[in-house]
């Protein structure tokens, strides 16, 4: 939905899909689309989408649907990408192995993450590299690993980041942490919403011997990320 609003799409409506809506007749989904919507003007769906008990109502069910009601029916050929069809399932899997530029490329925008900055254990800024620590839920997430990115405000300000995803092993970490620092930034993000586009993978996740020597590293990888830049990041889509 904040994807949605930077393309100014005005308001959107998500209907929740429980054990109700699964039983729900289609010609009863259609009677509660036109009551909700009595100015409604067209409708664009998928080729193959099916709504309804059962998936029961498919395109040509909604297509004479909309031709008794006046409603233009918008039913657009797949998006392909290197011929074949995108779809969510195999964006996922771009994700999940860590091949982001095509995951990129078929978002057509870099593959972000987003959530509210929270609080964490202060061992970044005591490494001389604070970290904004985001919140969020329910994500597809990279494989582990350093990354180049850029952290994005609610008000479209952006900041070069150095992304860590992972356990931060070498503290002996528990639980999967998102971690961003931005190089140059002064300021206190605590609560602010904030997207990190992932851009570019750094390096794997490791367990170094000491402090001193992570802080090495985190000095490198911030090098890395500020000498390749957003624009050679990912490809155009």
């Amino acid at each position: 939905m904040r994807v949605l609003e930077r393309w100014k799409i005005g308001l959107t409506v998500a209907l929740p899909f429980d054990e109700s809506r699964s039983r729900q007749e289609p010609c009863d989904f259609l009677g509660e689309l036109a009551a909700a919507f009595p100015s409604l003007q067209s409708i664009s769906v998928g080729p193959n989408w099916r709504f309804g008990k059962n998936r029961a109502g498919d395109v040509p069910m909604l297509s004479a649907w909309c031709e008794k009601h006046s409603v233009t029916l918008d039913n657009p050929n797949p998006v392909l990408y290197e011929g074949e069809r995108i779809s969510s399932s195999r964006i996922r899997t771009r994700i999940q192995c860590g091949n982001l530029p095509e995951a990129s490329a078929m978002l057509g925008r870099p593959f972000t993450i987003l959530g509210k900055v929270g609080s964490g254990d202060g061992r970044g800024k005591d490494l001389g590299f604070p970290t904004a620590n985001l919140e969020t839920e329910d994500e597809c997430l990279p494989p582990d690993g350093v990354y180049a990115g850029q952290a994005v405000w609610a008000d479209g300000q952006r900041f070069p980041a150095a992304i860590n995803l992972g356990n931060r092993p070498t503290f002996d970490g528990q639980s999967r942490k998102i971690e961003a620092h931005l190089p140059g930034f002064s300021g206190n993000l605590r609560g602010e919403e904030m997207d990190l586009e992932f851009h570019h993978w750094i390096r794997g996740e490791k367990k170094f011997s000491d402090a001193t020597a992570l802080a090495d590293q985190i000095r490198l990888d911030v090098q890395s990320v500020l000498e390749k830049g957003p624009d050679r990041a990912h490809p155009k889509a």
